[in-house]
C-alpha cells in the first residue's frame, strides 16, 4: 500500500512539473511572437508581458496567443492522426498560403510606394497600425491585400481541382483518404488490429474475418500477432509456431486481463504443457454419441486427393469400431488406447472373438466388424496398414501423454476469458497437422452449435491462425468463414502466399478464404499473387498524350500532331506490388477503396512497449 502511494505521488509530481513547464514555455513563445511582430529584439522573459501590456500592445499579444493556439491545434491534429491529421494538413496549407499572399501584397505595396515597409507577414499588423492614418497609403495596402488573398484562393481552388478531380470513365480506383477510412468504421477503438492509416490505428470492428498475406520475415508476428494479443479483450486461440507469442503475451493476458492461459505443446517444448483429449467432448449415453465419434473419425482420417476413397472409408469405420469398444469396455477413450488396440497381434482373431462374446452393446460395432472380417486377407491387411499409418503419430510417447488427459475446456471460451496457445514447432507442422486440424475442427463444431447468449457468454473468440497454409484441411472452417460472425467468432488467417490455401483446399474451395472481407498484404514474393492483388485493387483512368512529327515533301512542310486518349491502368502494377516498401502494407476492405497503410511494430507503440517490458518473460 505504501509503495502504491509513493508511485501515485511521483506520478502527480511529474504531471505538475510538466504542466508548469508547458505554461512557462507557452508564455515565452507568446512574448517572443509579440516582439517579432513589433520588430523588437529582446529576450522574451515572462515578465515582458507586463511591459507589453503597459505599452499598449494588447492586440499584438492576443494575436500571438491565437497564432500559438492554432499551431498547437495543428500539432494535436497531426498527433491524433486520421481525419484530424487530414484537416491539420488543410488548415496548415491554408495558413502558409495566407502568409505567402501577405508577403506578396507587402512586396507589391512597397514596390508601388517605395516607403520601405517590412515584407515579412508577421509585420503586417505593425504596418497597418502605422499607415492607418494615411488617406492614400492605407486604402492602397488593403487593396493589395484583398487582391492577393483573392488570387491565392483562386489558385488554391484550381490546384485542388487538378489534384482531386479524376476522370472515372474507364475506372475510378484510388487509395482511401481518412474520410473513406472513417466511413468504413476502421478508426474504431476495438476489433482486429490491422495497421495504421494516416497516423491512427486501424481496427476491424464486428466479427468479420481477415486474411493476412505476409512472407517469412515480413513482420506478421510483431505487427499483427503480438499487437492483437495485447489489444483483444476476449478469448483467443493462437497457432504459435515459434512460441514467441506465448512467451511475449501470456503473462499480460493472465495478470492484466485475468484470463486462464493454456499452452498445448504435444512435442514437449513447453515444460508445463496442458493436455487435450478430443474424445473428452464425445457425449456418451446420448443420441449424439455416434455422431461425435464419426466427426472425429472424419476429421482425423481425410481422403487425400491421390488415394482411393475405399481405404479412407474403411479406416474411418475401423476408427469408430475401436472407439466404441474403448468407451464401452474402458469407460473412456484416448488415442493411445486406439493405437494399442489396433497394433495388437492377431487383430482379426481378437475382433472375431469379441463378436462371439457379444460384450459390446452398440450394433454398429458388429456391423463394421463383420464388414472387415468378410474381406479377403489381402484387403484386410491393406485396410489395417492404412489405419496403422493414420495412427502412427501416437507411437511417440510425448504425443500420447499430451492426449491422455484433458485440461483445456474449449466449450468455455465464450463463458470465461481464456487464452489457448498451440505450440507446434515449424519442423513438426506436417507431422502434427492432423492433431492441429482436429483441434480447430472440434472447436468450430462445438462453438457453432447454437448462437450465444451475450449475458451468459459475453466473450468473443479470436482465432489467430499463423501458418494457416500449412495446416490440414478443415471443412468446418471453410464453411464457417461466412457464418462464424453469428457465433461471435472471428479468424485471422496468416499465409505466406495464396498458393498454400489452394494446395490444401483446391481452386474452388479456396475462394471461401480469398473472399474474406479484409485482406492485409505486407509484401509479395509470388508473381501470381501480385497479379491477383493488382486486379483486386481495381483500375484507374489515365490520360495518355501522344506527340508525332512528320516530315513533308514538296509543297507540304513538316507537321506536328498531338492527341490525348483515355486508358485504364492498375492502381498498382504487379511489379510495384513486388517492390512494396517494408514499412508499407495494403488493406483491401470489401466495398471500400483500398488503403495504403503502415505496418506498426509493437515497439513503435508506447503503450504496447511498456506492457511488453513489464510482462515479457
Amino acid at each position: 500500500m505504501i509503495a502504491l502511494n509513493n508511485d501515485k505521488a511521483k506520478y502527480t509530481r511529474r504531471v505538475m512539473i510538466i504542466i508548469i513547464l508547458g505554461i512557462l514555455s507557452s508564455w515565452v513563445c507568446i512574448n517572443g511572437l509579440t516582439l517579432l511582430q513589433l520588430g523588437m529584439w529582446s529576450w522574451p522573459w515572462p515578465w515582458i508581458t507586463v511591459i507589453l501590456w503597459q505599452s499598449g500592445f494588447q492586440v499584438e499579444w492576443w494575436l500571438s496567443f491565437i497564432f500559438l493556439l492554432v499551431c498547437c491545434c495543428l500539432a494535436w491534429g497531426w498527433y491524433r492522426g486520421g481525419v484530424a491529421r487530414w484537416l491539420a494538413y488543410g488548415v496548415g496549407l491554408s495558413v502558409v498560403m495566407a502568409m505567402i499572399c501577405t508577403s506578396i501584397a507587402l512586396v507589391c505595396f512597397d514596390y508601388r510606394t517605395g516607403i520601405g515597409v517590412p515584407i515579412m507577414p508577421w509585420f503586417l499588423l505593425q504596418t497597418i497600425m502605422l499607415l492607418k492614418g494615411s488617406s492614400s497609403f492605407y486604402p492602397l495596402l488593403l487593396q493589395y491585400l484583398w487582391i492577393s488573398y483573392l488570387l491565392g484562393g483562386v489558385i488554391g481552388c484550381l490546384l485542388g481541382l487538378l489534384i482531386f478531380q479524376r476522370d472515372t470513365t474507364l475506372g475510378d480506383a484510388k487509395f482511401a483518404n481518412p474520410i473513406d477510412i472513417q466511413r468504413a468504421k476502421l478508426y474504431s477503438q476495438e476489433g482486429i488490429f490491422i495497421g495504421q492509416g494516416y497516423g491512427k490505428s486501424l481496427y476491424l470492428p464486428g466479427f468479420e474475418s481477415a486474411l493476412v498475406m505476409a512472407p517469412t520475415g515480413s513482420g506478421k508476428t510483431t505487427c499483427i500477432g503480438i499487437p492483437n494479443l495485447l489489444s483483444w479483450q476476449g478469448s483467443v486461440v493462437v497457432n504459435d509456431l515459434k512460441g514467441e507469442l506465448y512467451k511475449s503475451t501470456h503473462r499480460y493476458r493472465k495478470s492484466v486481463l485475468h484470463q486462464t492461459c493454456y499452452c498445448f505443446s504435444p512435442t514437449g517444448l513447453v515444460k508445463d504443457s496442458h493436455a487435450y483429449n478430443p474424445f473428452a467432448y464425445v457425449r456418451v449415453n446420448t443420441i449424439d454419441f455416434l455422431r461425435d465419434l464419426q466427426l472425429i473419425a472424419f476429421q482425423w482420417i481425410q481422403t487425400l486427393p491421390q488415394e482411393a476413397r475405399f481405404w479412407s472409408v474403411n479406416s474411418r469405420e475401423l476408427f469408430v469400431l475401436c472407439a466404441l469398444y474403448c468407451f464401452e469396455q474402458e469407460g473412456e477413450c484416448t488415442f493411445r488406447q486406439l493405437y494399442c488396440l489396433a497394433r495388437q497381434q492377431d487383430f482379426i482373431e481378437w475382433l472375431s472373438f469379441e463378436c462371439e462374446r457379444q460384450q459390446v452393446q452398440h450394433p454398429l460395432f458388429y456391423q463394421y466388424a463383420s464388414s472387415l472380417i468378410a474381406c479377403d486377407e489381402k484387403t484386410r491387411s491393406n485396410i489395417l496398414k492404412d489405419f496403422h499409418s493414420r495412427l502412427e503419430l501416437f507411437s511417440d510417447e510425448r504425443i500420447c501423454q499430451a492426449t491422455d488427459k484433458h485440461e483445456i475446456d474449449i466449450e468455455s471460451l465464450r463463458k470465461t476469458g481464456m487464452s489457448i496457445y498451440l505450440r507446434i514447432p515449424e519442423g513438426e507442422q506436417a507431422r502434427l497437422s492432423p492433431l492441429l486440424t482436429l483441434f480447430y475442427a472440434q472447436l468450430i463444431s462445438l462453438l457453432s452449435q447454437q448462437e450465444p447468449d451475450i449475458e451468459k457468454e459475453p466473450f468473443g473468440v479470436l482465432l489467430l491462425l499463423d501458418e494457416f497454409g500449412n495446416m490440414g484441411k478443415i471443412p468446418q472452417l471453410k464453411a464457417g468463414v461466412s457464418f462464424l460472425r453469428s457465433y461471435r467468432i472471428r479468424t485471422v488467417m496468416m499465409v505466406q502466399y495464396l498458393g498454400q490455401i489452394v494446395s490444401v483446399y483446391g481452386q474452388t474451395d479456396a475462394k471461401a478464404f480469398l473472399n474474406s472481407k479484409v485482406k492485409v498484404i505486407f509484401s509479395l514474393t509470388d508473381i501470381d499473387d501480385a497479379h491477383y492483388i493488382a486486379k483486386s485493387l481495381g483500375q484507374k483512368t489515365i490520360k495518355v498524350r501522344q506527340h508525332s512529327t512528320s516530315s513533308g515533301h514538296g509543297e507540304h512542310g513538316p507537321s506536328v500532331s498531338h492527341s490525348v486518349s483515355l486508358q485504364s491502368r492498375c492502381l498498382l502494377s504487379p511489379d510495384k506490388l513486388m517492390r512494396l516498401p517494408k514499412k508499407d502494407s495494403l488493406i483491401i476492405v470489401e466495398g471500400q477503396y483500398p488503403i495504403k497503410a503502415k505496418k506498426i511494430h509493437w515497439r513503435q507503440c508506447g503503450t504496447w512497449r511498456k506492457l511488453m517490458k513489464e510482462y515479457v518473460t
